[in-house]
């Protein structure tokens, strides 16, 4: 029995990867930022054929380093293992600069600070899987428009720009994923992990943009959208090929887009620069480090 962690919102393209999940047979764990929007999401997943006793709701909002650490003991108790999970949260518009109570940006914090959490605390229950655990990070093209990479501007009011905080946190995913996949590797060869882009699908996220808060402006939109976007079970194969496809058996650190691998910006390959944000990442999630090639979890027990 193949058991599965994913982040599970209101959107139909989220619904289809927990409709794969469930068919196939999967023991899926849907966190959700609340319970009842969980619960709705289960409810939509029975209509289409799920068993409900598969489906698990956990609550998790990322911008709460408290929430993310509750999430993770929570899942701990349920379960010991993990065949895989999708870190597919994301934010991609916010109107204006905000920080969250743990004193971060609120985008980056979502994106990547969380992400970062989650991924190197579920590490000891996708070790304890029956093949070789998988951690699909769904990043985003858009890491491809970030020209500089600055940690001392991540957090600052006078630097920040809503469109470049979004870029520059899927920058980060893949640039973590680049890092950690070597390193996971020595530890244990029994994870992998990979980045993807879904491509750009018409769902709640899109219309975080300010350009969709007119309704006229989305009536205009709607043909184009439609013509142009992908829908959610398109949107869908990408993470869901990385996740299971078996031409990736022992594939690690790589980015993924229309389900082939591809380049990605010049700045991942600056490894001083993706040593830097492992540090930092580790330091932001209170996960000690004693050196740079292996790293103390405290949620290793």
């Amino acid at each position: 029995l193949n058991v599965f962690m994913f982040r599970c919102c209101e959107s139909i393209y989220h619904h289809v990867v927990g409709v794969f999940f469930v068919i196939s047979g999967a023991v899926v764990y849907m966190a959700c930022r609340s319970k009842e929007r969980g619960m709705r999401a289960v409810d939509d997943l029975v209509k289409f054929g799920c068993s409900a006793d598969r489906l698990h709701i956990l609550e998790l909002d990322q911008s709460s380093m408290a929430s993310v650490r509750a999430f993770i003991d929570k899942l701990k108790g349920l379960t010991d293992t993990l065949d895989g999970i999708v870190l597919n949260a994301g934010v991609m518009y916010v109107p204006r600069y905000r920080l969250t109570k743990d004193g971060h940006e609120y985008i980056w914090q979502v994106n990547y600070v969380s992400t970062v959490l989650l991924c190197e605390s579920l590490l000891p229950l996708l070790k304890k899987c029956r093949g070789v655990g998988r951690i699909v990070i769904v990043s985003s093209n858009a890491h491809i428009w970030i020209n500089d990479f600055n940690l001392y501007k991540i957090d600052r009011p006078e630097y920040w720009n809503s469109v470049k905080a979004y870029g520059r946190s899927k920058l980060a995913q893949i640039m973590h994923t680049v890092t950690r996949a070597p390193m996971l590797r020595r530890e244990s060869k029994l994870v992998t992990i990979n980045a993807c882009h879904p491509g750009i699908i018409n769902t709640p996220l899109l219309h975080q943009l300010p350009i969709f808060g007119n309704s006229t402006v989305q009536c205009l939109l709607a043909p184009f959208l439609w013509y142009f976007l992908k829908d959610a079970k398109d949107g869908a194969q990408t993470p869901l090929y990385c996740l299971l496809s078996e031409e990736l058996d022992g594939v690690s650190g790589k980015y993924f887009c229309e389900m082939k691998q591809v380049e990605v910006n010049p700045l991942v390959r600056n490894a001083r620069l993706r040593q830097t944000l492992l540090e930092y990442s580790f330091q932001a999630c209170k996960l000690i480090k004693y050196n740079t090639e292996r790293l103390i979890n405290p949620y290793y027990r």
